[in-house]
C-alpha cells in the first residue's frame, strides 16, 4: 500500500467526517481506544488534539496531552503550562514530560527529537497506552525528503516519514501526513483555539527552517509528493522480504547476539539480502544510525562466498564463524565503544549501550554504592575465577565481554546474563532485577507504515 499524499486536501477542508476516513486507514483500535498525543501547543499539534478528541468521542475512547520540556530555552516551563490550561478547559488530561540532564551544542535539534520521542514512548510503556498520535503534516513531509535529499539519502529515507510505525512500547500514528499546515490553520481558527509559536521555527541556522521558507516561496511540491509515495511503496514492498528473510535465517539471543544462517540470509538474492544484513548489525551494534550500505555489500559478499573465515568487524559489531557448523555465524557486539563505567542508583532503571534495559532494586539499607560496566576480559576472568561452571554458559565466547556487570567496591558482584552472582552478604545497595535485551528497534518490526 502506498504511502499516498492525500491530493484532495484542497479541495475538501479537515473536518470531524474527514477525519473519521483518515483514521480508518490508519489501521484498527481496540474498543474504546485511548491514544496518547504528542502536543507542543503550536498549531498542528493542537489541532491534532482536537481532532482526535472528536474521535475518540465517536468510540467511547480519550486522549491524553503529553507535552514535553526540553528546557533549552527561557519559557519552555510557561509554555508546557499553558498547553496544560488549555487541554483542562476541554476535559483532556496532560502530564509535562521534562528532559533532564546536560544538553547538547551541536545538532541540538536532531538530538532533541531523539530525546522527545524516547520520553514520549516510554511514558506511553509505563502508562499501558497503546497508540502515540504526532502531529507531522504534508509540509512537513515534503521539507524532509528535500534535506535528505540534499544529503544524499537513498530510497528508503526518501520514502519520507511512516503514517505508522511499531515501536516496542506503542504504536506511533501521524494521521495529518495528506493534510497542508494551511488545512490544520483554518481548521483550528474554527474551532476557536490559540497556539504557541514556537521561535525556533524562525531561526534560519535550522536547516528545516531555511527550507521551509524556500518552498514558501512557491517551490511546486506536487512530483515530491508522487515521489515519496512511490518510495513508500517500494519501501513496503521490501520491508515485508525483509522480514521473512530474517524470521528463517536469524536466532536473536536474550544476551545480544544471534547466529545467522548465511544461505538463508542470501537465498531471496543480494538486494534484499544486503537489506537483511543491515537490519541485523543495526539491532545487534546498538549504534545511532546504521553502517554504509556498501560496506555492508562487501560483509554480504563474504557470507554469500564463504570467505569470511577470519571474522570481520562492522558498524559496531563482529562477525565470526562458528567451528564445525556450515554457513552458520555468530553476529554479537564488538568489543570496543563500549560505555563507560556508571554509578547506578537503586530503584533506578537503565538504557545500558542502547541495548539492555537494566532494572535495580534496593538489596541492603547499609550497602554500598554500585557502578555498572562492560563485564570485560579481566571480569570474565575474576567470575571464573569464583564460579568455574560458568565456562560452559551458553552465552557465546565473543559476546560474554560486553555484557552489563554490576560491580560494589572494585568487585563484579552480577552478571545477569551469565547467571552469576556473588554471595549475599557481598552484595551492594543494589541489586539488578531485570536485564532485557531491547535494542533501538526490533530486528522485525512493522512493514514502512502508509
Amino acid at each position: 500500500m502506498a504511502q499516498a499524499i492525500n491530493s484532495t486536501s484542497q479541495h475538501e477542508p479537515i473536518g470531524v467526517d474527514k477525519f473519521v476516513r483518515i483514521m480508518a486507514s490508519v489501521g484498527s483500535f481496540e474498543k474504546n481506544p485511548e491514544i496518547a498525543v504528542a502536543v507542543s501547543g503550536g498549531l498542528d499539534s493542537m489541532a491534532l488534539l482536537i481532532l482526535l478528541q472528536q474521535w475518540t468521542a465517536t468510540c467511547g475512547g480519550r486522549v491524553i496531552g503529553l507535552t514535553v520540556d526540553h528546557g533549552l530555552r527561557s519559557g519552555s516551563d510557561r509554555e508546557a503550562r499553558q498547553v496544560g490550561i488549555w487541554l483542562a478547559a476541554r476535559g483532556i488530561e496532560h502530564h509535562i514530560l521534562p528532559w533532564l540532564g546536560p544538553k547538547p551544542h551541536s545538532a541540538v535539534q536532531a538530538k532533541a527529537r531523539l530525546a522527545r520521542r524516547d520520553l514520549l514512548l516510554e511514558w506511553c510503556r509505563d502508562a499501558g497506552v497503546l497508540h502515540l498520535a504526532l502531529a507531522h503534516h504534508r509540509d512537513d513531509q515534503t521539507e524532509t525528503y528535500l534535506m535528505r535529499h540534499a544529503k544524499g539519502s537513498g530510497q528508503d529515507g526518501l520514502a519520507g516519514m511512516a503514517r505508522v510505525r511499531e515501536w516496542p512500547q506503542a504504536r506511533m500514528i501521524r494521521p495529518l501526513l495528506g493534510e497542508t499546515k494551511a488545512d490544520l490553520k483554518s481548521f483550528l481558527r474554527g474551532s476557536g483555539q490559540d497556539w504557541v509559536e514556537d521561535p525556533s521555527n524562525t531561526m534560519e541556522k535550522y536547516e528545516r527552517v531555511r527550507i521551509r521558507r524556500s518552498l514558501a516561496d512557491g517551490q511546486d511540491t506536487a512530483h515530491i509528493n508522487a515521489l515519496m509515495a512511490g518510495y513508500g511503496q517500494a519501501r513496503h514492498h521490501d520491508d515485508a522480504h525483509c522480514a521473512t528473510i530474517l524470521a528463517r535465517s536469524v536466532e536473536l539471543k536474550d544476551a545480544g547476539f544471534a547466529r545467522l544462517n548465511g544461505a538463508l540470509l542470501c537465498a531471496e538474492g543480494d538486494r534484499l539480502g544486503v537489506r537483511s544484513l543491515s537490519r541485523l548489525l543495526f539491532v545487534i551494534g546498538g549504534q545511532e544510525y546504521g553502517a554504509r550500505r556498501d560496506k555492508v555489500r562487501r560483509a554480504y559478499e563474504k557470507l554469500k562466498s564463504g570467505t569470511l573465515s577470519r571474522g570481520i568487524t562492522l558498524a559496531g559489531c563482529r562477525i565470526t564463524t562458528i567451528p564445525k557448523t556450515s554457513d552458520v555465524y555468530l553476529v554479537s557486539r564488538e568489543n570496543r565503544g563500549l560505555p563507560d563505567q556508571i554509578t547506578v542508583q537503586p530503584g533506578d532503571t537503565y538504557y545500558w549501550d542502547h541495548r539492555f534495559k537494566i532494572s535495580l532494586a534496593v538489596a541492603s539499607q547499609d550497602g554500598y554504592p554500585c557502578s555498572l560496566a562492560p563485564l570485560g576480559r579481566s571480569g570474565w576472568l575474576d567470575i571464573i575465577a569464583v564460579s568455574p561452571e560458568l565456562r560452559h554458559n551458553t552465552v557465546a565466547h565473543v559476546a560474554r565481554y560486553c555484557l552489563p556487570a554490576l560491580s560494589c567496591q572494585g568487585r563484579i558482584v552480577q552478571v545477569p546474563h551469565l547467571e552469576f552472582q556473588a554471595h549475599e552478604a557481598l552484595m551492594p545497595g543494589a541489586t539488578i532485577t531485570k536485564a532485557v535485551f531491547f535494542p533501538r528497534e526490533p530486528l522485525i518490526s512493522a512493514y514502512f507504515g502508509c
